[in-house]
């Protein structure tokens, strides 16, 4: 987990959760955090149920709030996920915090879990969104015009 990691920056502390161990960017609010925790109690959870397996040791979720627009996320083979964060939610409007966090997670599980090809983005990017949107959709965060729609379009 975070052990095996080097983190060049700040961090306000460690939560430890089940297969994860979520290091705290300083300037992440509170309210971000708790939906942070909440999608990756819930989403870990859940995909050791779909697939009947479970992600090897613990692995480490770093949190980095930034001054650039949006969000971005990176995922390793190694069992860590970085989640860029903007300053303030004005660009993750809704459940756009929960969509991104799931879809990056749905990436590291399918990286660690699965050796998921990266040759092939159709197919990498394609099952992160469409599993993210199902558990989204199962945990009433998605409604059914959200689902036909993506990112506004």
């Amino acid at each position: 987990g975070v052990a095996q990691y080097v983190y060049m920056g700040s961090s306000t502390g460690l939560i430890a959760l089940p297969g994860a161990n979520v290091l705290v960017d300083p300037g992440l609010d509170n309210e971000r955090v708790a939906r942070i925790r909440k999608v990756l109690d819930y989403t870990l959870a859940r995909l050791t149920q779909l697939y009947g397996a479970a992600l090897s040791g613990t692995g480490a979720v770093v949190t980095a709030v930034s001054d650039l627009p949006g969000f971005h996320g990176d995922t390793t083979a190694g069992r860590m996920m970085r989640l860029r964060l903007p300053r303030t939610l004005e660009t993750m409007p809704g459940t756009a915090l929960e969509g991104f966090v799931t879809h990056e997670v749905v990436h590291w599980w399918n990286s660690g879990l699965f050796g998921t090809d990266q040759q092939r983005p159709w197919l990498h990017e394609g099952h992160a969104e469409w599993m993210a949107r199902l558990l989204l959709r199962e945990q009433s965060l998605l409604d059914r015009k959200g689902w036909l729609v993506r990112d506004g379009a």
